[in-house]
């Protein structure tokens, strides 16, 4: 698991993972810190981690899913059990409120660059 600090392409994504997955890395995003956290088995672990390094609150963590082989339309998902969230009418899965995927939109433009 690491914290993506500085840009990376989406090969180096790729390079720097651990294969947990064939086609997908897992990712978690604080929208509030604007923080991308990626490569681990569970979503929650990352969660984990940001929550004991960053002191990221969990209302502010976001799971998502990249398909580095994908085309840029269909590289990231907005899927993972930590976002089932109803206390902020977040009910499923997927992040439904689109102003919060805009932003985790935003945040993946700032940290991954598409080459």
């Amino acid at each position: 698991m690491f914290i993506v600090t500085e840009p990376i392409t989406v090969q180096e994504l790729k390079t720097r993972c651990t294969d947990f997955f064939e086609t997908l890395i897992k990712g978690v995003v604080d929208v509030r810190q604007r923080i991308l956290a990626v490569d681990a088995e569970m979503h929650a672990d990352i969660e984990s981690m940001l929550t004991e390094e960053c002191s990221s609150k969990s209302d502010d963590l976001w799971g998502i899913n990249f398909y580095p082989d994908r085309d840029r339309e269909s590289f990231v998902e907005y899927n993972s059990l930590i976002n089932i969230k109803p206390h902020l009418s977040n009910k499923r899965m997927d992040v439904g409120n689109p102003e919060i995927r805009e932003l985790i939109d935003e945040i993946v433009r700032e940290k991954i660059i598409w080459s």
